[in-house]
């Protein structure tokens, strides 16, 4: 548990949506809502081994909005890589790496057409529904993997043993 001094809380912008995540990597922050990303600055003296301290004071500082056009609706419809945060927005049917701007990556990696085909409306209960999605990084490749489960009313024959 912790404990939070009164005045050590900061605020985002209401009118994106809820915060769907929050992603910490290189003393920065990434906040993610529905339709939105934006990153606090954490102040050195909070971190230890990659844990954030909180109630030590200052910790969050210089928010900067990132995006104002997209965000993740989905809890894990975001991961952090070594250049930016990556985002699947199913509203949108993007798939964006998000620095200082925007950069769709859908569009210039053709995948634009297979995002179309998903329902915007996706639920994320992989646990009862077995729908949802997932986005991971591989450090090692640095490739970003999106996994998208959902039912399309098609029945498909599963493979022999």
């Amino acid at each position: 548990h912790s404990i939070f001094r009164s005045a050590n809380q900061n605020s985002v912008e209401g009118k994106y949506g809820d915060i769907t995540a929050f992603h910490l990597f290189n003393e920065t922050l990434y906040v993610v809502q529905e339709h939105g990303v934006g990153v606090w600055l954490v102040s050195p003296i909070a971190t230890t081994a990659g844990a954030v301290a909180l109630g030590t004071g200052e910790v969050l500082h210089d928010y900067q909005s990132m995006s104002n056009l997209y965000g993740s609706q989905h809890p894990f419809g975001s991961v952090v890589g070594e250049q930016g945060l990556y985002i699947l927005d199913l509203s949108k049917k993007k798939f964006l790496k998000v620095t200082k701007g925007d950069e769709p990556i859908s569009d210039m990696k053709g995948i634009h057409a297979l995002l179309k085909t998903i329902p915007k409306d996706l639920v994320d209960d992989l646990y009862n529904s077995g729908t949802g999605i997932r986005l991971s990084y591989d450090p090692l490749t640095y490739n970003v993997y999106i996994s998208i489960l959902y039912d399309d009313g098609v029945a498909e024959a599963g493979a022999g043993t």
